[in-house]
């Protein structure tokens, strides 16, 4: 289970095609790969290639927001609902920053400024895991299309063979 802000952060570094499997996986009970697929075709989604999906879940389950119950069955993690604390500690955040002097006036301490570089770093870092995630399945896509053309090419190069045969 994780809270909604930790999910709001990990989901929003997802690349679209990543977040277009995510909607199709399930809460309530897990579903293979290929009820995954159907789902996204049901829900319209142009997504055909079911290696670049399969990639996508692996990513999601590398994220944490999917999990692998029994082998090629998948659910999504339960996101926990904000309390009431959780609402109160944020209200009481905004009203302390409200009050508070302006930020220009308040001389940034080490640690703040080490915590500030620290959250541009994970920032970075997420960008860097959906960059990824993006050239895995631009690979997959590129992998794909390659099998494709050694196919045709195998069946040119028979066509080709038959053809000195008639001759």
């Amino acid at each position: 289970m994780i809270s909604q802000t930790r999910f709001k952060q990990m989901f929003n570094v997802l690349n679209a095609p990543v977040k277009k499997v995510y909607e199709a996986v399930p809460v309530s009970e897990a579903w293979t790969s290929t009820q995954i697929i159907a789902e996204i075709s049901r829900l319209g989604y142009s997504m055909r290639d079911s290696k670049a999906i399969i990639g996508c879940l692996d990513t999601l389950k590398r994220q944490g927001l999917i999990q692998e119950p029994e082998r090629g069955s998948f659910i999504r993690i339960e996101v926990k609902e904000t309390t009431t604390f959780d609402k109160f500690i944020e209200e009481t955040k905004e009203k302390t920053m409200a009050t508070s002097k302006p930020v220009t006036q308040i001389k940034q301490s080490n640690l703040d400024r080490l915590i500030s570089l620290s959250e541009k770093a994970n920032g970075l870092a997420a960008q860097m895991k959906a960059m990824a995630t993006e050239l895995e399945n631009v690979a997959l896509e590129i992998e794909a299309e390659i099998q494709e053309n050694s196919t045709s090419a195998q069946k040119l190069k028979q066509l080709q063979e038959l053809l000195k045969g008639v001759a």
